[in-house]
């Protein structure tokens, strides 16, 4: 017997004990598992990060419409403050490392809790693809770009004739990332170029997402947002639970920013999520996948990625033109499956994966 089969095992044990009683139940069977270790409840855990948060601790005016942003009032602001403090930031004790640590796995009981209300409609190996699609980085990178509060600010313009000074108000939006409290050097070039890629491939990212059959992932790693994006959504989800100790609270925010509306998209139309580099080693039927991905430096302006993919002996693939490594190892591997479905005479039809078409 593999030791997959006995952590498999191990692991649907576990999942059987949250299905009859949440985190009570299967926290007393990993007990069984781990009887040398003292496991708290998630209760007494969170209790216990909690109680280590400075009380009374007022936000700074530039944090002040963050709650709004979320849509929740915290108890403890230093949680808030936490949850968007970089660590390179010089006045901070504490930055969000371990909130988003912790966030991620929030993120992820919720929306496997989700999925598995369709248990009987989906294999295990659709749920775990559609897990992927909403907890990967790039998808939180392109969150942490679209969640936003629009504010109004007042200007005052001088009139070219008489030189009076009078007020014009307008409108301007702040995401999510613009709260960061940070002190990296590069930060304003790293912004603007990630916000012009943001801006050119936004539209048929939303497309996609809300209409589409195939899910974007090359799209959303040609946004190549720096890590700190992703960061701050799931650092947010950590704070939030630990201030509100509830699932449901962390659970409203994601249906607000459009994370649970997009898995039930998913699951309604059955759209097709396997990741194109996973898809492809199927469609490679046993021969190897090559990636053979160069970088073309440039003096003046940003450098671009070349990737060529072979599979066995024969050459699929050229495709230039990527902003990173992995957005265009991902491109050149979705251009090598469009091929091998139309080779294969399927005009674009997805593989059939997990025992299931994903169609």
């Amino acid at each position: 017997m593999s030791s997959k089969t006995v952590a498999d095992v191990v692991e649907s044990l576990i999942g059987a004990g949250w299905k009859m009683g949440e985190s009570l139940t299967s926290l007393s069977i990993a007990k069984g598992f781990l009887p040398e270790i003292d496991l708290p409840s998630l209760e007494v855990g969170r209790s216990r990060i909690f109680e280590i948060a400075a009380a009374d601790v007022p936000l700074p005016a530039d944090l002040c419409a963050l709650e709004a942003l979320v849509g929740y009032s915290f108890k403890k602001k230093s949680l808030l403050i936490q949850a968007m403090t970089h660590s390179s930031y010089v006045d901070t004790t504490a930055s969000y490392d371990r909130l988003e640590f912790l966030g991620d796995a929030i993120l992820e009981i919720i929306l496997v809790t989700e999925l598995m209300k369709y248990e009987k409609e989906l294999s295990h190996s659709l749920m775990h693809i559609y897990k992927t699609s909403l907890v990967n980085g790039d998808y939180l990178s392109f969150i942490a770009l679209e969640w936003k509060i629009t504010q109004r600010k007042t200007d005052l313009k001088e009139d070219p004739d008489s030189g009076l000074l009078t007020e014009e108000e307008s409108l301007f939006s702040l995401p999510l990332w613009r709260f960061m409290r940070h002190d990296l050097p590069d930060i304003g070039n790293i912004h603007c170029k990630v916000e012009r890629r943001h801006a050119l491939l936004r539209c048929d990212i939303i497309h996609a997402l809300e209409w589409g059959k195939e899910y974007p992932w090359s799209l959303l790693a040609r946004i190549n947002a720096n890590k700190f994006y992703s960061d701050l959504v799931e650092s947010m989800l950590g704070a939030i639970w630990v201030d509100s100790g509830s699932l449901d609270v962390c659970k409203q925010v994601l249906d607000t920013i459009g994370v649970l509306t997009s898995m039930h998209r998913f699951i309604k139309d059955r759209v097709h999520a396997l990741h194109p580099r996973e898809e492809l080693g199927i469609l490679a039927n046993g021969k190897e996948v090559i990636y053979d991905v160069q970088v073309q430096k440039s003096a003046d302006s940003e450098d671009e990625w070349l990737c060529i993919v072979c599979i066995g002996e024969d050459q699929i693939i050229k495709v230039d033109g990527g902003v990173s490594s992995e957005e265009v190892r991902t491109r050149a591997a979705e251009g090598a499956v469009a091929l091998l479905r139309s080779a294969n005479g399927r005009s674009g039809s997805p593989v059939v994966y997990g025992g299931k078409r994903q169609d």
